[in-house]
C-alpha cells in the first residue's frame, strides 16, 4: 500500500503570485571579480564566516571565497590547491575538536576530499575518484554520522559520476583522520542498481542516515551506517516516474522535507515519519518545467528556504527563491532573476548568516552572482536586560537563565545562521537550567520570553564539549 497524499492547492499558487516579494543586495555580480566563474553551486558557514564556491562552465578552475561580515567588496580567497577542479559542489562542517570544514571538488580526473581547520589552509584527504575511475564528482552536503559500533562519528562523502556509466558510491573516514587509505566503501550501487550514477545529498534526522539518489528517485536509510535500505514508501520517485533524482532534504518543523528533478517541474514532498508523504508541489510552485529541479532547502530565520534550478531553453526569465513560515504556504521572495534574465541556470542556493538570507546563483554572462535580503529576527547581539541573568559565557554543557521578578515563557536558541537550534516553553519560571544541544556550538543568540511580553536578548558563545 502506498502511503503517497497528493495535496495541490491552487491557493498555493495565488499566494505566489500576489505576494509582495523581500528587498534584495546585491553583493557580487561578477563572479567576485572573474566573470569567468558563472556558477556559485554551494554555501556554508563555519566559525563564523560566510564561504561561497563559484566554478566556471568552461574551462577553468573553481574558486573558493569566504567573508566575516558577508558585506560587498569584503572578501578573501581561500581556494583549496586545486589541480584543475571545475566545481566545489559539497561541504561538511563540524565543531568538534574546535571545528574542521571539509570541501569536495568535481574534477575529470576524478572527485577528491579536502579538510580545513581554519578555512584557509587546506589538506587533500582522498585519492581522485577514491581510486575509481570514472567518479568525477562529490555528493553535496557531506555529514558526520555515528553508528552504535563506532567509537567517533564518520565523514560519510559520495562519489558520482553524475549520469555516466560508473555508479555511485559511498564512502566514509573517521573524521579526524587525514589518511587517504582511511576511506571505508560502504555502499557500491555497481553491485545493487547500476542505474543509479549520483548520490545526491546527504542528511541525519532522528538517529538515522539518509541520501537520495538519481535512478528513478531513491531514498536509502541507515540507523548504524553501515548497512542501508531503500525506504519502501519512497520507493521510486514517490510513485511518480518524472521525478528521477530526490535533490535535496531539510527537517522544518519537525518533519522531512524532500526536493525532487522533474522536467515537468520539481516537486517538494514532506513526512513527519518518513512513511506517510504529502505532496507540497507538483510543478515548482507554478513555474513548471522552467524549474526542472527545486535545488536546495535550508532552514534560516524560522523559514524554509527553497532555491531553483532553472531552465533558460524552456523560458525562464530568471533564478527564483521561495519561503515559508509553515512548510505548507510558499511565497516568492524575489522577482524571476531580481530582474535580470541573466541571473539563470544551475545550481542556485541559499543560507542564513548573520541577519541576512543568502541567495549565490548563476550568471553565463558576467560571472556567478550573490544576493541577500535582510531579515528582522529580532536578534541583536547588543541587545541585554538587567533583570535577566543568563549565564555562564562561554558555556560548554548547561546555560542558566535566572529572572528578577517577571517569569519566563519560552526560550530560543538561534545559531550564527539564524536557524531556530532550541525551543522551549515554560511555566512561569524564573530559574532555568538548559542543557546546550549538540547542534548549537560556537556563537548563538539566546531569545528569552518574558510572561509581561518583553523579549531579552543576548549572545553567548557555545565550547566544544
Amino acid at each position: 500500500m502506498r502511503h503517497f497524499l497528493l495535496v495541490i492547492l491552487l491557493m498555493y499558487i495565488s499566494v505566489l503570485l500576489y505576494s509582495q516579494p523581500d528587498t534584495w543586495e546585491n553583493i557580487t555580480a561578477n563572479g567576485f571579480n572573474d566573470s569567468a566563474q558563472n556558477t556559485m553551486p554551494e554555501v556554508a558557514v563555519f566559525k563564523s564566516f560566510l564561504y561561497v564556491a563559484s566554478a566556471p562552465l568552461g574551462p577553468g578552475t573553481a574558486k573558493l571565497h569566504r567573508s566575516a561580515t558577508g558585506n560587498s567588496g569584503d572578501w578573501q580567497e581561500v581556494t583549496p590547491p586545486l589541480q584543475g577542479d571545475k566545481s566545489i559542489h559539497a561541504f561538511g562542517t563540524t565543531m568538534l575538536d574546535s571545528g574542521y570544514i571539509w570541501c569536495g571538488t568535481g574534477s575529470g580526473n576524478g572527485c577528491a576530499i579536502f579538510r580545513s581547520t581554519n578555512g584557509e589552509t587546506w589538506l587533500r584527504i582522498s585519492e581522485r575518484g577514491f581510486g575509481v575511475p570514472g567518479l568525477v564528482g562529490a555528493t553535496p552536503h557531506m555529514v558526520l554520522f555515528q553508528g552504535p559500533s563506532d567509537t567517533i562519528p564518520h565523514l560519510y562523502a559520495g562519489g558520482i559520476s553524475h549520469g555516466g556509466i560508473t555508479p555511485a558510491q559511498v564512502w566514509r573516514i573517521p573524521y579526524t583522520s587525514t589518511d587517504t587509505s582511511a576511506w571505508e566503501l560502504v555502499l557500491d550501487f555497481a553491485a545493487i542498481d547500476s542505474s543509479v550514477s549520483i548520490v545526491s545529498y546527504f542528511y541525519v534526522w532522528n538517529n538515522v542516515l539518509y541520501f537520495g539518489t538519481d535512478g528513478s528517485g531513491q531514498l536509502w536509510e541507515s540507523s548504524d551506517g553501515v548497512n542501508f535500505t531503500q525506504n519502501m514508501y519512497v520507493g521510486n520517485g514517490f510513485g511518480l516516474p518524472g521525478n528521477f533524482v530526490l535533490s535535496s532534504f531539510e527537517v522544518f518543523n519537525d518533519t522531512m522535507y524532500v526536493t525532487t528533478t522533474n522536467r515537468k517541474g520539481g516537486q517538494l514532498w514532506r513526512s513527519g515519519d518518513m512513511m506517510n508523504w504529502e505532496q507540497v508541489t507538483n510543478n515548482a510552485f507554478g513555474e513548471g518545467s522552467k524549474v526542472s529541479e527545486l535545488r536546495s532547502l535550508r532552514v534560516a530565520f524560522n523559514k524554509l528556504w527553497v532555491t531553483a534550478y532553472t531552465e533558460p531553453d524552456s523560458g525562464s526569465t530568471g533564478t527564483p527563491i521561495w519561503r515559508s513560515d509553515d512548510g505548507a504556504t510558499f511565497i516568492q521572495s524575489n522577482t524571476n532573476g531580481f530582474g535580470n534574465s541573466d541571473n539563470n541556470g544551475q545550481n542556485a542556493v541559499c543560507i542564513g548568516f548573520g541577519n541576512f538570507e543568502y541567495l549565490a546563483g548563476p550568471n553565463y554572462v558576467s560571472g556567478g552572482q550573490l544576493w541577500r535580503t535582510q531579515m528582522s529576527t529580532g536578534i541583536n547581539a547588543d541587545l541585554s536586560n538587567s533583570s535577566v541573568n543568563i549565564f555562564p559565557n562561554p558555556v560548554q554543557d548547561y546555560l542558566q537563565i535566572s529572572s528578577k521578578n517577571i517569569g519566563v515563557s519560552e526560550v530560543q536558541i538561534y545559531n550564527f545562521s539564524g536557524q531556530m537550534v532550541f525551543s522551549s516553553e515554560y511555566n512561569s519560571e524564573k530559574n532555568l537550567v538548559i542543557q546546550c544541544p549538540e547542534t548549537a556550538q560556537g556563537i548563538v543568540f539566546i531569545k528569552v520570553l518574558l510572561d509581561n511580553n518583553d523579549v531579552v536578548y543576548s549572545k553567548v558563545l557555545i565550547l566544544n564539549k
